[in-house]
């Protein structure tokens, strides 16, 4: 499209009207919109994916000051809450794996799961 609306400018575009001419432009912004939006929806979702980490990482410390502080808490910290936080990042890193394997065009797994971060 680029290559013939350059080659058009070439050869007709000195003639064409301002109307015309805006035509073409709106062509043009037209067809890289998908790109743009593509473009900002990868940063959102490189944004949540570390959001997230950091998140997973500040609960794990959390807990782990939680147990300093309160030595009695210690079974239910091993038996219930590292079990569930290893589940939370067993998935997220088994949807990271997902959406690696997709092609950059392709609809990206996050994007549901990450949309309202």
């Amino acid at each position: 499209m680029l290559k013939e609306i350059h080659e058009w400018y070439e050869e007709d575009g000195f003639s064409a009207n301002l109307t015309f001419l805006e035509k073409k432009l709106k062509l043009i912004k037209k067809n890289f919109t998908q790109v743009d939006r593509r473009q900002s929806i990868e940063k959102k979702r490189n944004s949540a994916i570390e959001k997230y980490f950091n998140e997973l990482n500040k609960t794990y410390e959390e807990g782990k000051k939680t147990l300093n502080k309160k030595p009695w808490v210690q079974e239910h910290f091993n038996n219930t809450f590292l079990k569930e936080l290893s589940v939370v990042e067993a998935w997220f890193n088994e949807s990271l794996e997902k959406q690696s394997k997709l092609k950059l065009f392709d609809v990206n797994f996050f994007q549901s799961v990450f949309y309202y971060l």
